[in-house]
């Protein structure tokens, strides 16, 4: 079972934190850019830890819309629900739109 996510956005350190819906939630430092280039890994309950993707987020402050892309993934099944089920928080509460229905991204 995964205990704990973290990794880099732009080189900078994030963490995620898990609720108890089950959703992992973060805060990702602000990039003019609006490009985010994540590498995430996984740590299980035995204290393995592994590389699970790296994902490239857009973000467009006008419409607040996010788009993930993820680039490379090696993982099991709970981290690709992680990947799936992907919600950020950042300054402002956003939609996942994934890029469809007229998204900027």
């Amino acid at each position: 079972m995964l205990k704990r996510v973290f990794g880099t956005s732009n080189g900078l350190d994030i963490n995620f934190t898990k609720q108890e819906d089950g959703k992992w939630i973060t805060t990702i430092p602000r990039d003019l850019s609006g490009i985010y280039y994540l590498e995430l890994y996984a740590e299980d309950d035995a204290g393995n830890i592994s590389y699970m993707a790296t994902v490239v987020m857009k973000f467009d402050p006008v419409s607040f819309c996010v788009k993930f892309d993820v680039i490379e993934f090696h993982g099991n099944a709970e981290m690709r629900e992680f990947i799936e089920a992907f919600h950020v928080k950042n300054h402002y509460d956003t939609e996942f739109k994934g890029g469809d229905n007229g998204c900027c991204c």
